[in-house]
């Protein structure tokens, strides 16, 4: 894992495209939810990331760590063109990017070994977290980000940013260890 984050934070391509994997990292959302993220969705203040819906799945939020907050914060400084997207595609601004480019870039990246995708964080984190005290059903939670209706001083919503921070830290905290294959993301 810690080569794949190394590999994303010297990726040099598209800024908002490496970007747009760190929030994939750092929130553990489906990428989706990142391709799809609108500016007008994000309260940097609050740290909190109001998460598109799409069909009938209901409105979910994200607590955002200081890291991920930082994330968008950068990636409104790579911006060329006004779009009401986060991650506007490069042909298109007021189009989001393509279902694939997140997972063309971490196919790159992965420097011919286990193809990735977006998910794979998620599934990362699932194992890790476990190992930080995190119970199942709190991970699962977590992953399905916050109701709406959910107060800032109940437990769910202290423990999602609490879970947020302790996964941005173990992320950030990560070497990138040459020895280590990619393969056990």
């Amino acid at each position: 894992l810690g080569n794949l984050i190394s590999s994303i934070k010297t990726y040099h391509g598209d800024p908002l495209v490496r970007a747009g994997l760190m929030v994939l990292a750092h929130t553990l959302v489906m990428p989706m939810r990142v391709r799809f993220a609108r500016w007008e969705d994000l309260d940097l203040e609050a740290r909190l990331w109001r998460l598109p819906t799409h069909g009938k799945s209901p409105e979910r939020f994200v607590r955002l760590s200081e890291q991920a907050a930082s994330i968008f914060v950068d990636a409104a400084r790579f911006r060329t063109r006004r779009s009401e997207w986060i991650f506007s595609s490069l042909r298109q601004p007021n189009h989001p990017v393509s279902d694939m480019t997140y997972t063309s870039a971490l196919r790159a990246l992965a420097h011919d070994q286990k193809p990735y995708s977006g998910s794979s964080f998620r599934k990362s984190a699932r194992h890790h977290l476990k190992r930080f005290g995190y119970t199942p059903a709190a991970i699962n939670r977590h992953l399905s980000g916050l109701n709406p209706n959910v107060l800032e001083s109940s437990n769910e919503y202290i423990q999602a940013l609490e879970m947020s921070q302790t996964w941005s830290d173990f992320l950030a905290a990560l070497p990138a260890e040459s020895h280590q294959p990619l393969s056990h993301v």
